[in-house]
């Protein structure tokens, strides 16, 4: 038992103890024999740090390099603030050779991009959804991967403006088309 500020120089070898952080001891860091870092609040595991790196936090089961893993019945939550309303948030992904290599960027309120979130895929700009719902395909095809499904017009008319007989667009023709003088 130490009072007081202590110094070490040197190691200090807990031999797989507990660091305890609070007076009721029920906040507490420990790393046992199972080559893990636990962390400890008001009694209950909140995150583990196991010997091959993967953060688990809120379970006890690590699939991936982090997992979160909320109370039954709650939602899981990750918050990203910026510094300011003319900045913004930006999630990167990539590879050993390129860290930055595709990513989505959600802009400041103030950042003048009307609430835009950017897709970038590679190194081009692919996609943009603004928060007024419209959405952009900036460079590329729009597809629809699976047979028997197309683009839904259905909200596009107004009572009493006209009707159509079918408002999904799942049969159309690819090619180029040319008009030339007098075609209509």
């Amino acid at each position: 038992t130490f009072t007081g500020d202590q110094t070490f120089n040197g190691s200090l070898d807990m031999n797989g103890g507990e660091v305890i952080l609070d007076t009721d001891g029920d906040t507490s860091i420990t790393a046992d024999t199972d080559d893990r870092i636990d962390f400890k609040t008001g009694g209950t595991d909140r995150m583990k740090i196991n010997s091959n790196g993967s953060v688990g936090i809120g379970t006890e089961t690590t699939t991936g390099d982090l997992n979160i893993s909320p109370a039954v019945g709650s939602y899981t939550t990750i918050q990203m603030t910026s510094g300011g309303t003319s900045t913004g948030n930006i999630i990167y992904f990539g590879d050993s050779g390129d860290a930055d290599y595709s990513s989505i960027t959600s802009f400041g309120s103030g950042a003048g991009e009307n609430g835009r979130i950017r897709f970038i895929a590679g190194t081009k700009e692919s996609l943009n959804i603004l928060n007024d719902g419209t959405v952009t395909v900036t460079d590329g095809d729009l597809k629809i991967g699976t047979s028997g499904h197309g683009i839904d017009f259905s909200a596009t008319s107004t009572s009493g403006q006209g009707s159509m007989t079918s408002e999904l667009l799942d049969v159309y023709e690819e090619g180029t088309f040319s008009p030339a003088a007098g075609d209509y």
